[in-house]
């Protein structure tokens, strides 16, 4: 393949017929250190027919010639060159293509071509070719069209230095969508690959890398380029800003390459569609209309044009109630959501039968707040209280052009039907409770009291059988009076003392009776029951 492409190369150099003069045509190249270089070169001489016996390339070092490569000896050349340097085209055709391997920035040089043909004698041709061997490759050059335009297939042309056959660089180039790349050689010493893609609007500013790399000499070079697509407008939409005095601003947004310079915008208006013959990015209409209004605009370029989605005008008030707001009954509390859509700023308040409740503020019972989100308001009422009955919930909103309100629904939690049985299991298991606490203590005083009547205790703290009864003492002699004289008995558990006789439950008895109760008295005489009385708070 490397002997196909230098014979084109020399080919492209041939005259147009045989010339009458003494010529020689070398392309000047720049190599690669650690590389190999091909210098393309042609002669002619003024003869139809000829025989070439030797040739040779050489350089000058003051006035002496420095052999290089000589045809017939090899080994006939300076030290540093044997071995390394070769007359690799066909004499007897009229090609002098020179090869040296391995150079290194010491060969960059004049170098001159004489040939000995038979009849003629050495002959040394005037014009010399130059050699230029770098440290590190040049950076790959990116071509880039003209023009890049949405729609219309495009090439881009990396090109990189390659000069030796056996280490052509490898080409590539960052990712692209549908993209595909075709490498070819061209004359001059490079290489070039060649990027094909459709353009595209998602191209517009993107950057993409060519790289070159060589693998014997482990060299990496790399360019980048920024793509400039021209395409038609695109994702054009409308901003819309309310202001005051009920004016609304509308401001037309799209992209495009060249610049959008024209903007149309169009009415909807019942169905119908209008052209408002309004130019200008940003044009100011009157809010206040009661049927529904919508506009849309149109971006131009010199490529095209685009449209935007309709943005609705706000009604008469400029807000709107949405059909969501509700009121929710709870167990302990009555929470109602306002949901309101307004672009400009508003003010809502809450009313209900006997009271009137700003948008933010609390006073224990009544709660409000609200807060937004874009166009979105959202107003919360909270009525504290399991007594709290409400049967009407308003919700107000003002703004610059008037107000508006609606009464929202009130619905129970689980529904009304469920929130009734739910009350009444809970006061049932309530009243059950109650009741057994009845019964028990009422048992319990019966038995007290019987157990009184079989051992009741005499004057000076003994027993019927006329001995003395320790705990009953105790519990005599621990009885303190009552200023007032009330019907019940206080039980109240004290620390034990160590010095004195109190009764090993640690319980002081107080009672209205005094000190020395008359014989036949019951502690527990005065224990009274009133009906319904667990049920007071219920």
């Amino acid at each position: 393949m490397g002997v196909v492409r230098l014979m084109l190369i020399c080919c492209s150099l041939l005259p147009g017929g045989t010339s009458e003069e003494w010529s020689m045509k070398a392309l000047p190249r720049r190599a690669i250190s650690s590389s190999c270089v091909v210098i393309p070169c042609i002669f002619d001489i003024p003869s139809h027919s000829y025989t070439a016996l030797d040739a040779a390339w050489y350089k000058y070092w003051y006035y002496w010639k420095y052999t290089v490569a000589y045809s017939k000896d090899p080994n006939y050349a300076m030290t540093t060159f044997v071995g390394r340097a070769k007359i690799i085209g066909d004499l007897d055709g009229k090609n002098c293509s020179l090869r040296i391997n391995n150079v290194s920035p010491a060969d960059s040089d004049i170098y001159y071509f004489y040939v000995n043909a038979e009849g003629y004698g050495d002959h040394v041709f005037k014009d010399p070719v130059q050699l230029q061997v770098l440290d590190v490759p040049d950076k790959p050059d990116i071509l880039l069209p003209k023009d890049l335009q949405e729609g219309t297939p495009a090439h881009i042309i990396c090109k990189c230095l390659s000069t030796c056959p056996d280490n052509q660089p490898n080409l590539t180039w960052s990712e692209l969508l549908t993209s595909s790349v075709n490498t070819i050689t061209e004359n001059g010493g490079e290489i070039s690959a060649v990027l094909t893609f459709n353009p595209s609007f998602k191209h517009h500013r993107l950057t993409i890398r060519c790289m070159c790399d060589y693998p014997q000499t482990r060299h990496q070079v790399e360019s980048s380029v920024t793509l400039h697509v021209k395409y038609s407008p695109r994702n054009t939409s409308v901003r819309m800003i309310l202001e005051n005095g009920g004016r609304i601003s509308l401001r037309c947004f799209s992209a495009g390459n060249p610049e959008v310079h024209n903007f149309t915008w169009f009415k909807i208006s019942q169905g119908e569609v209008t052209n408002e013959k309004l130019a200008g990015q940003t044009i100011v209409v009157l809010n206040g209309f009661e049927e529904e209004i919508s506009y849309y605009c149109e971006a131009t370029n010199l490529l095209g044009s685009s449209q935007s989605l309709p943005i609705r005008i706000p009604t008469e008030y400029g807000a709107v109630i949405l059909p969501e707001s509700r009121c929710t009954q709870y167990l302990t509390n009555l929470t109602c959501l306002c949901l309101i859509r307004a672009h400009a700023s508003i003010n809502v308040t809450w009313a209900m039968p006997g009271r009137t409740l700003g948008q933010k503020g609390s006073d224990g019972i009544y709660e409000t707040e609200w807060a937004r989100a874009g166009s979105l308001v959202t107003s919360t009422l909270t009525i504290r209280g399991s007594n709290m009955t409400v049967q009407m919930v308003n919700c107000s909103v003002m703004n610059s052009q008037g107000g508006l309100q609606r009464q929202l629904e009130i619905q129970a939690v689980g529904g009304q039907v469920g929130s009734r049985w739910g009350l009444m299991w809970k006061i049932g298991l309530v009243s059950v409770g109650g009741a057994v606490l009845i019964v028990s203590t009422t048992v319990i005083c019966l038995i007290i009291k019987a157990l009184r009547k079989n051992k009741k205790p005499v004057p000076n703290g003994t027993n019927q059988d006329g001995k003395a009864n320790p705990e009953e003492q105790s519990e005599i002699m621990s009885m303190k009076p009552k200023p007032k004289k009330s019907k019940y008995v206080e039980m109240i558990p004290t620390l034990p003392k160590m010095s004195q006789n109190k009764d090993v439950r640690n319980l002081e008895i107080k009672s209205n009776h005094g000190v020395s109760p008359k014989p036949g008295d019951d502690l527990y005489e005065n224990c009274d029951f009133v009906e319904g009385a667990l049920y007071a708070n219920i």
